[in-house]
């Protein structure tokens, strides 16, 4: 049975930057500073947004963070996920919890070549998680739960009034394409029904790329050197 959410609408759009982002590195002027930023802006939303934010830290509480981190990392990742906290900590508890079975949000074994599209991915049979229902009791989640868009597009249009069209690619279409792009790799990173390591994944989503042993201690982040220095140093003990 087929059947989609808003965020799974938006999120597919969102994934599809990837087609302007091929278009773009192939046939623009590139400038040094212009790439170097881009590159920037990839980490943070990919490795920072994605792999620290949304994963590590709001999905597992693998670490602890001061409130005004907290309202910091949860931009980041409602600007490279484009759904809250709340809402991708709410799947992804569901993925852990039904890991490869008929009932996970996205398994490549049970959805095939779909599970590239997040249009087809089970979002809305999701149940909310303790986490996520703690989350809600926050002013400030619930802001980002029902404002995420209204984020995402005036961070857009702050970069394009700025910048212009070069740097409207630079800092947020490529970087939003990577982000997805991240996402959608890992959760594809099933073989036979089991999650695996790849270095090829780490090195592409910039640190989510142990996968198997993030199924296996999901409270862990020591093995992501790619997301552990910066960790370490935001962290508070």
């Amino acid at each position: 049975m087929f059947k989609f959410t808003i965020p799974q609408a938006m999120m597919t759009v969102g994934q599809l930057f990837i087609i302007p982002s091929i278009w773009f590195i192939f046939t623009a002027d590139h400038t040094a500073v212009g790439v170097l930023l881009s590159i920037i802006a990839c980490y943070l939303f990919s490795g920072v947004g994605v792999t620290i934010a949304a994963h590590r830290y709001f999905s597992h509480r693998s670490f602890k963070l001061s409130e005004n981190k907290e309202r910091v990392l949860s931009l980041f990742a409602v600007l490279s996920t484009w759904i809250s906290p709340v809402e991708w900590t709410t799947s992804h508890w569901h993925h852990h919890k039904h890991s490869d079975t008929e009932l996970d949000t996205h398994s490549p074994k049970h959805l095939g070549w779909k599970n590239w599209f997040f249009i087809f991915h089970r979002s809305y049979a999701s149940k909310p998680s303790l986490v996520s229902v703690r989350m809600l009791k926050k002013k400030w989640h619930l802001f980002l739960f029902n404002y995420k868009y209204g984020i995402v597009f005036s961070y857009a249009l702050i970069v394009y009034g700025l910048g212009g069209i070069d740097y409207l690619f630079y800092l947020w279409i490529i970087p939003t394409a990577h982000g997805f792009l991240s996402q959608l790799i890992t959760v594809n990173n099933h073989v036979d029904g089991e999650p695996r390591d790849s270095m090829w994944q780490n090195l592409i989503t910039i640190g989510d790329g142990y996968h198997k042993h993030h199924h296996d201690y999901p409270n862990k982040y020591d093995r992501g050197f790619f997301i552990k220095p910066i960790v370490d140093i935001i962290k508070d003990d």
